[in-house]
């Protein structure tokens, strides 16, 4: 049986692109969420004191998906 020790930079590499291509169709799952839901969710993001990289991302997807509200909807959604 052969082992392979794949470094932890690589492996984290694989992951977090792992998440970024999963992420792409997050915009059209981030838009069936209500306006309360958004909320909740940006607000739980500005309260993590240190989020992991994944987390990052995801907020940074709530915040666009808020951003993309209010200009459609003329006003701050969240």
């Amino acid at each position: 049986m052969v082992v392979i020790k794949a470094p932890i930079k690589l492996i984290s590499a694989v992951a977090l692109c792992c998440i970024f291509l999963a992420g792409c169709d997050t915009n059209s799952e981030l838009s069936k969420l209500s306006d309360r839901e958004m909320r909740a969710k940006v607000k739980e993001c500005k309260t993590m004191k240190s989020p992991a990289p994944a987390m990052i991302f995801a907020c940074e997807n709530y915040q666009r998906e808020c951003e993309k509200r209010a200009d459609k909807a003329g006003h701050f959604v969240c």
